[in-house]
């Protein structure tokens, strides 16, 4: 998509997921819900689909969206789910809060589902357009900033009503980067590029050579493990197994997002700092 398109002439979709936990590689969907709206906000259409994740629900988990496994008994699985959920989206601009998670979440089953293709859509964090626009909240969850800038937020933690929340934060953001802005603008006050696939572009840009970005690319749409010799973070120098999932752009270089085993949570690594890369099957 050519970032110089205005703004206002974008068709935009909020997603959001439940789930059984925090892991991409472990856990799965219980919920997904997705609107698809203009800038201006008027509505194009609606999402929302009960999912059986195949495995129990924990208890806690209930706790926070209220789903149960009885909700979820008969519902169509992920697999069954995605298909129509990628005609909804078509090609918009792909809208999540903390979007690395959701996104990471979609993709884990539909490179298994498709065999390694996506859809390609650019993605934006509206946790990271609030920071940029509504600087000095005490907090930037979903919840708070919502509340902040007076959007409804309906019944936390379900999928459809956490979409609502997300779009009304994304307008918001809008109306305070100004008529003119462009889809660039966006990207910039976001701080990074995020594409719901694996970006061949962002590929291309892998630090230290060709074979690095083939094997990335190959772990990526095949689902498969890699062990990173990694120098950052808060865990210091040190190999890493990760579950690849995609990677992002930001303005100090290229990120590959991943399940880290280490952390059992979403991570970002930055490329740069990753000296060595080896397949592996454990």
């Amino acid at each position: 998509m050519p970032l110089d398109r205005p703004a206002a002439t974008q068709i935009f979709v909020a997603l959001d997921t439940e789930t059984t936990g925090l892991s991409p590689v472990d856990d799965r969907i219980v919920e997904l819900a997705a609107v698809a709206f203009r800038a201006d906000g008027t509505e194009l259409g609606t999402f929302e689909q009960l999912i059986d994740p195949g495995i129990p629900i924990p208890p806690l988990l209930t706790r926070i969206h209220g789903i149960t496994d009885e909700m979820v008994a008969g519902k169509p699985s992920i697999e069954k789910v995605l298909p129509d959920f990628v005609r909804f989206i078509g090609d918009g601009i792909l809208l999540a809060h903390n979007a690395p998670y959701d996104v990471s979440m979609l993709l884990v089953p539909m490179m298994r589902l498709t065999g390694g293709i996506a859809p390609g859509n650019l993605v934006l964090d509206t946790c990271a357009l609030a920071r940029a626009a509504f600087p000095g909240a005490p907090n930037y969850k979903l919840s708070t900033v919502a509340n902040l800038l007076g959007i409804p937020t309906g019944k936390a933690h379900r999928a459809l009503s956490d979409v609502h929340a997300c779009k009304g934060i994304f307008q918001k953001t809008l109306e305070r980067r100004g008529a003119s802005a462009t889809v660039s603008d966006l990207v910039e006050m976001n701080g990074s590029e995020l594409i719901f696939g694996v970006s061949e572009q962002m590929l291309s840009e892998v630090p230290r050579g060709a074979d690095r970005a083939a094997i990335l690319g190959d772990a990526m749409r095949r689902g498969q493990p890699l062990k990173i010799s990694y120098h950052g973070g808060t865990k210091g120098p040190g190999l890493r197994l990760v579950n690849p999932i995609t990677l992002m752009r930001q303005k100090d270089g290229i990120y590959l997002v991943a399940h880290c085993t280490l952390d059992r949570s979403v991570k970002s690594f930055r490329l740069d700092k990753v000296s060595a890369i080896y397949p592996s099957v454990s």
